[in-house]
């Protein structure tokens, strides 16, 4: 063989050679690279907001309930009418309750009549007993005599006494009469629409027992200031405060918001549902900033509550921010090996291990976010703040805006350990990514 064709042989097979001692390599190594998704942290205006869907509702709404029973007899609106406050609404049946009246007034007269005979007889006992001393003082009347007069002006006075008081009691009969009677009559509290008319002329009125609720005749809404009554989640709620800024949304006014300001937070939940779809959730009401005619009470609204903003935050996308349990943080030493079964387990998706972080005791889980230093995933420990719907606010940590960070996808991050080889993942259509 001459000694150009041994020189073209040799470079023909350089590349083999080279690919062979590659392999080589990469098998003696052992290491095999995690495909991720890489992006950056960076500066952005971040604002976190709660959600919440609720009712509109007027902010002064009253129900008139009938106190006592009776039929309508006289309905003078109609539901949605406006009324000015003071106006009259309708008459229940008042021919008993007058004539009780009129027995009340009845026996008023008759106390008062009896009262002026027994304070005349009081005085004509008086007079009598005034005489019996001039002369018992003279020697012309007996102490039996006197003592009969003195007598006689004691229970004078205490008939007169007794006559003042049945005054007085049939005065107080009046009076409830005259109440009860009045409450036949309704007057609208408020100025404001008859949101609701719940009875017609004719229908029955009752009054509410322990057990059973009195009938509510009709409901008058001021719709001049309106609000909206959230259920906020308990994990959401403690983020909420009166003052806050809100973006109210009307389901019946599509492509349009109105400004609002949260007036009022319940301290006590609610709950909802059974077994492990049971949640407790928190009134929250906002109050609309200006007059929207167009809202009507009981329509469906969605809100969003501004919590908190920063300007110009240091941010990471949300997928990026991971806790880590502080024993597995340290990378393995070189020629160590990893546990092969938590490594299958974790390559098949098991959830076990998630279960086992969430068990563990909260100080012993560490938050933070990959970064990539030479080809290897990196874990740098950071403080969060406030999110939003897609970006997470890094209070401290070792990041700088640029740091190139690991955020996706799930599966390889959730078990992805510091040291680990990384590589750029595949780009795939969304509907093929995991």
């Amino acid at each position: 063989m001459s000694r150009r064709t041994r020189k073209i042989l040799l470079w023909s097979l350089a590349p083999v050679i080279i690919g062979v001692f590659v392999v080589a390599n990469m098998r003696r190594s052992g290491e095999k690279r995690v495909e991720v998704r890489f992006d950056e942290a960076k500066r952005r205006d971040l604002t976190q907001v709660v959600r919440a869907t609720g009712k509109v509702r007027s902010a002064t709404e009253v129900n008139l309930s009938g106190t006592i029973m009776g039929q309508v007899v006289d309905l003078a609106v109609k539901e949605g009418d406006f009324v000015e406050k003071g106006q009259f609404l309708l008459r229940l049946d008042d021919a008993q309750y007058r004539e009780d009246l009129r027995r009340a007034e009845a026996a008023l007269a008759s106390a008062e009549a009896s009262q002026r005979i027994a304070q005349a007889e009081c005085d004509r006992a008086t007079q009598a007993a005034q005489r019996k001393r001039a002369l018992h003082e003279r020697g012309l009347a007996s102490n039996e005599e006197l003592e009969l007069a003195e007598t006689s002006l004691s229970s004078a006075d205490a008939s007169c006494d007794a006559r003042i008081k049945d005054v007085s009691r049939f005065r107080a009969e009046v009076r409830a009469s005259e109440d009860i009677l009045g409450k036949t009559a309704f007057h609208a509290p408020i100025s404001g629409v008859i949101a609701r008319l719940n009875v017609e002329a004719g229908e029955n009125v009752i009054t509410g027992t322990m057990n059973n609720p009195g009938t509510v005749i009709l409901t008058i809404a001021d719709l001049s200031a309106m609000e909206v009554v959230a259920e906020v989640d308990e994990t959401d709620v403690v983020r909420v405060s009166v003052g806050q800024r809100a973006k109210i949304r009307v389901d019946a006014l599509p492509d349009t918001s109105f400004p609002g300001t949260v007036s009022e937070v319940a301290s006590a939940g609610r709950r909802s549902g059974t077994g492990v779809d049971e949640a407790t959730d928190f009134e929250v009401t906002i109050r609309f900033d200006q007059d929207v005619p167009a809202v009507r009470t009981e329509m469906t609204a969605d809100v969003e509550v501004t919590t908190a903003a920063r300007d110009s935050a240091l941010t990471v996308p949300i997928p990026a921010v991971v806790a880590r349990d502080r024993k597995d943080l340290d990378a393995p030493k070189p020629g160590q090996k990893r546990n092969e079964v938590a490594e299958a387990e974790a390559e098949e998706g098991e959830e076990g291990r998630e279960g086992d972080v969430a068990r563990r005791n909260r100080d012993d889980l560490v938050m933070g976010v990959f970064v990539v230093k030479d080809g290897k995933a990196s874990f740098v420990p950071v403080r969060i703040g406030i999110s939003d719907d897609r970006f997470m606010e890094i209070l401290s940590g070792a990041l700088d805006p640029g740091t190139k960070i690991i955020v996706g996808p799930y599966k390889s991050l959730r078990t992805l350990k510091p040291g680990k080889a990384v590589k750029p993942a595949k780009k795939t259509s969304k509907k093929s990514e995991p």
